[in-house]
């Protein structure tokens, strides 16, 4: 990365780490989000520590910082009506979205959020055409900021019971013969979430809401959450041909705080239950039709 850097600002251009997913993790000792000149960390929703909505941007060049805060306070704040139902939100996840309910709010989050009828990551212009929406950008309420403290104290907890999790899965996936994701020896993984390759994904999430399992869909196109009219964003289907069929492919199992021990049981016999729809490798998974 630091080669990198020096031939981006030979060529004045900026390198920007993307750690959306990222917070916690490192790469070769260094934190994500210290390497580049620049990085941000999405704390929306399902992302390692979340205050609802929104995100942070950090940098170690003064002059980029300048340009930040300069945009920061032409941001509009958000409305009372806006902090109180984000409270509501969060309330309605930390307290109301279990395993059994999982699968129905999801899809009423989902769908609420297409139509504006809800806060949601994204409104529904965004998934039509990439034109910003009148009044997107919005500034950080105190309630959010509150809310990211409390979740940073307890952040370490949290990113341990991760991949404590993750661990479980290593175990189970090498008892069925399967490949365990990719981690390289000079970089530390967060498992935001933990990815699995299946041949038949609608079976396996139909499957799911019946074992009373979360699933992530996470990634649905190389353009996630775009899934139609790529070339409205400058991609073409056929560019990426690897990112394209794992795609179609790819499952994600949870890791978050309520994966206690008795859910991991249930999550191991759903995944035996339905190892014949899990694909060997990720090879087997390249090489499929």
């Amino acid at each position: 990365f630091d080669s990198i850097n020096d031939i981006a600002r030979s060529h004045e251009v900026r390198v920007i780490e993307d750690c959306a997913h990222g917070f916690g993790g490192s790469y070769k000792g260094r934190p994500n989000g210290t390497i580049a000149e620049a990085a941000f960390y999405s704390t929306q929703w399902n992302k390692p520590f979340t205050t609802g909505l929104g995100g942070i941007a950090v940098t170690s060049n003064q002059h980029i910082a300048a340009q930040l805060a300069e945009m920061e306070n032409g941001f509009q704040h958000p409305s009372i009506l806006e902090v109180v139902l984000l409270k509501i939100l969060v309330v309605c996840r930390t307290y109301l979205l279990t395993p059994q309910t999982y699968w129905t709010g999801l899809r009423l989050y989902r769908w609420l959020s297409t139509y504006n009828l809800i806060l949601g990551s994204s409104q529904g212009k965004e998934m039509e055409r990439p034109l910003k929406p009148i009044n997107f950008e919005k500034g950080f309420s105190k309630y959010q900021a509150q809310r990211g403290l409390r979740e940073l104290n307890n952040f370490k907890t949290i990113f341990q019971h991760r991949k404590k999790t993750a661990s479980h899965y290593d175990k189970l996936l090498c008892m069925l013969g399967i490949e365990t994701p990719y981690v390289p020896p000079y970089a530390e993984h967060g498992y935001l979430k933990y990815p699995l390759l299946v041949k038949d994904r609608k079976e396996l999430f139909t499957k799911a809401v019946e074992s009373r399992i979360e699933l992530g869909d996470w990634f649905l196109s190389p353009i996630h959450p775009i899934n139609s009219n790529y070339e409205y964003w400058n991609y073409h289907w056929g560019e990426n041909p690897v990112a394209e069929k794992i795609s179609q492919h790819v499952i994600n199992l949870p890791t978050h705080a309520g994966v206690s021990a008795e859910y991991i049981k249930r999550i191991e016999k759903y995944l035996k239950e339905n190892r014949n729809n899990i694909f060997d490798s990720v090879s087997d998974c390249l090489k499929s039709k």
